[in-house]
């Protein structure tokens, strides 16, 4: 029996809290009378059954005040979230649509604005190229014995002027073709409306 009760002891003292205070109110062990009074020794040890069971109670309203915070805390965030998708679903909805979105007009042109953008950046380095060039004839010319010669600008000016040209051509066969696009989109719209107001009345009739 003593063997039992050690046993028992040892038992009890590694109940927790809640398990300790839970065995005195209801008195489940198997031991009845050698438990309860194990288990009331323990309890006075960890600083009487009254501040056992208020120390859980804590525990408990604890543990419901964070769950309770935590489900605020989610709800708040997919209001929030709702919020954010009202917010760029209005916004979506007030942006103008072009007419690339609306239309299945492509562009036959797309060569064409390659080769513009090419020629026109070409352009802009020769010209760069160019007066850089011009700056330094300028300051060697300046520095020659022989005095300040004109003669010696026209290449640099030709540069210049040859770039400024064909950044002016590339520039101008870019707007020619995006002018071309924007008209065949608009006619695609018009297609488009066309036949959907021509369906809509057939379905009237």
């Amino acid at each position: 029996m003593q063997f039992n009760r050690v046993e028992l002891e040892k038992r009890v003292r590694n109940f927790s809290d809640e398990e300790l205070v839970e065995m005195i109110d209801q008195k489940s062990d198997q031991y009845q009378e050698d438990a309860m009074e194990i288990a009331l020794k323990v309890a006075n040890e960890r600083g009487g059954i009254e501040n056992l069971k208020n120390r859980l109670k804590k525990e408990k309203d604890n543990e419901a005040a964070e769950k309770e915070l935590k489900q605020k805390e989610q709800m708040e965030h997919s209001k929030m979230k709702a919020q954010e998708q009202i917010q760029k679903r209005e916004i979506k909805e007030r942006l103008p649509v072009r007419n690339s979105e609306l239309s299945d007009y492509k562009s036959p042109y797309k060569t064409t604005r390659l080769i513009a953008q090419v020629v026109a950046n070409i352009g802009s380095v020769i010209t760069v190229i160019s007066c850089i060039a011009l700056l330094v004839t300028i300051v060697s010319a300046s520095q020659s014995r022989y005095g300040f010669q004109w003669i010696g600008l026209l290449p640099a000016f030709g540069g210049i002027i040859c770039g400024i040209f064909l950044s002016m051509i590339g520039q101008l066969t870019r707007a020619v073709v995006d002018n071309s696009d924007n008209t065949g989109e608009t006619l695609s719209l018009l297609k488009k409306e066309f036949k959907n107001r021509s369906k809509t009345y057939r379905d009237r009739e």
